[in-house]
């Protein structure tokens, strides 16, 4: 420790205090004149004939009496030693020099500071960047399915609100039933038909899918409709449609469907609002010939549909597990015709 270049050659008189335990019990301890002298690291007490008395650091020097006159000062706080001095320079020098040391010494506080702030840095990163994925994952993998189903069906009830109700002429919805029993499989799925659907198919949580009427009935052939229909399937296996919801509506609202078993209907009819302009996602050919293969369909007319030049669906007409064969009836000609009608009501 250095003490400031302008100070080191002051000196000045003082009275100095011996430490207590310098004296004999019985003696009364006596003040003496002193010269004070500021070196590079201390503070030198000498008497008149240049012999050192005590020196003290400077980096523990204790001022017992702030801002009084005449000054006094100890070497520590818990010195029984004390020097008092008049002259305005050497006090004004003393405590610049004291200050100047105290702002250069490390502050363990400052350093804890730090460690808090990369830690709370690190779980601001774990929370934004980890958790969500992890806090849905979890949360999507003890979502029970009536869970699902309720959550689905609230959204639902918001997207009709915005396109308007699904179709419900009585006889198209026992058709509509038996499509969805048909299409089913091993994965249980329901089915609504809206008017203004912007997409040809969409879903929802609880294995919903959404159909548009226009698809219905631009074809006389129920493997197109129901080509589109396991096409949405394929996706809603593909990405599960709660883990969807979760990470759009955020950490807080899937915290607390995890701890409750509730999400808000504020946060579902804000997540309705959108929902119907996502993007469809990319499926794959083959993942989804192996649900023509299972439900017994035929997808050559799907495929035509979706491109009526082969050139992008020519996997689904070559691998058709049905080309030669006749699949089971999808649905009975009567139910088909009834579907078709599903919104004239």
């Amino acid at each position: 420790m250095t003490a400031l270049k302008e100070y080191n050659r002051l000196e000045s008189e003082g009275l100095w205090r011996p430490p207590e335990d310098n004296q004999d019990a019985d003696q009364i301890v006596q003040r003496q004149e002193v010269i004070v002298s500021l070196g590079k690291a201390t503070l030198i007490l000498s008497d008149k004939n240049n012999v050192a008395l005590s020196h003290w650091s400077l980096s523990a020097i204790h001022r017992v009496n702030p801002k009084q006159r005449p000054a006094i000062f100890s070497p520590s706080q818990d010195s029984s030693e004390i020097l008092e001095l008049e002259e305005d320079i050497i006090i004004d020098a003393i405590e610049k020099i004291t200050k100047a040391i105290e702002r250069s010494r490390p502050k363990p506080g400052r350093v804890r500071y730090v460690i808090f702030g990369i830690i709370a840095s690190a779980i601001t990163a774990v929370s934004v960047f980890w958790l969500p994925d992890a806090l849905v994952n979890h949360t999507a993998s003890v979502l029970p399915q009536p869970k699902r189903i309720e959550i689905g069906n609230a959204i639902l009830g918001y997207v009709s609100k915005d396109i308007g109700q699904p179709c419900r002429e009585p006889q198209a919805l026992l058709a509509l039933n038996k499509l969805s029993t048909r299409l089913s499989a091993d994965d249980k799925i329901t089915m609504s038909v809206f008017s203004n659907l912007s997409d040809d198919t969409n879903h929802l949580p609880g294995g919903i899918i959404l159909v548009s009427q226009g698809m219905i009935e631009k074809d006389d052939d129920p493997s197109v409709v129901s080509g589109y229909i396991l096409a949405e399937k394929l996706r809603m296996q593909n990405t599960d449609p709660i883990k969807v919801l979760l990470l759009d509506v955020g950490v807080f609202a899937t915290f607390k469907l995890l701890t409750t078993g509730n999400i808000s209907p504020e946060t579902l009819q804000e997540y309705a609002k959108h929902f119907v302009k996502t993007q469809q996602e990319t499926i794959s050919n083959a993942d989804l010939l192996a649900l023509f293969q299972a439900t017994r369909i035929r997808s050559t007319p799907y495929a035509y549909a979706v491109d009526p030049t082969g050139e992008t669906t020519l996997e689904l007409v070559e691998a058709d597990p049905f080309a030669t064969q006749k699949p089971d009836p999808i649905l009975k000609d009567g139910d088909w015709i009834s579907l078709q009608g599903i919104c004239e009501n």
